[in-house]
């Protein structure tokens, strides 16, 4: 709150608030707080103080982009193996524009979890590790086509022996 005097007329005629002289914040990188002074017109004065303490939050400009990840397998059973359809996801992730011009697609870790899971083909929910600050927004398709088989055991390879042969 801030008290002013000066001509009734004047007064009258003023918004119900009071501007302060321009804040810059070019190059700023973190939160601001500064003491900035008040304007009024001439015939005005400020009763108590001429500044006010003002407080500029700044934050990142946030964008999104897509990304195609491969799938890769988390908690496959000992002796199962697994084949996935699609093997490609796309991944729209959203955060701070610089943080996403960064990001290269090896930086996202896309996995669908098989703990638990036996032979047999299921539909599984894809999920990405993205980095701090980085949300995901959405994968594409929502859920893939996981099967799961045993390994099959070695095929027996025959070698051929060498045979000696008696020398005389």
């Amino acid at each position: 709150t801030v008290t002013l005097a000066g001509p009734t007329s004047v007064l009258n005629s003023l918004p119900s608030f009071v501007k302060t002289l321009p804040v810059t914040i070019t190059n700023a990188a973190n939160d601001l707080t500064m003491r900035v002074p008040l304007t009024v017109p001439n015939s005005v004065v400020v009763v108590e103080t001429n500044f006010v303490t003002v407080n500029v939050e700044i934050l990142p400009i946030l964008s999104s982009r897509s990304f195609t990840g491969s799938v890769e397998f988390q908690g496959l059973r000992s002796g199962y193996q697994a084949t996935v359809s699609p093997q490609m996801v796309e991944v729209v992730l959203e955060g701070p524009e610089t943080q996403l011009d960064e990001l290269n697609p090896e930086d996202l870790r896309v996995y669908v979890n098989l703990s638990g899971y036996g032979l047999g083909t299921y539909r599984v929910d894809p999920l990405v590790l993205a980095p701090p600050n980085v949300r995901v927004v959405n994968i594409i398709p929502e859920s893939v086509e996981v099967r799961i088989e045993l390994i099959p055991p070695p095929t027996p390879v025959s070698i051929p022996l060498a045979t000696a042969t008696p020398q005389p």
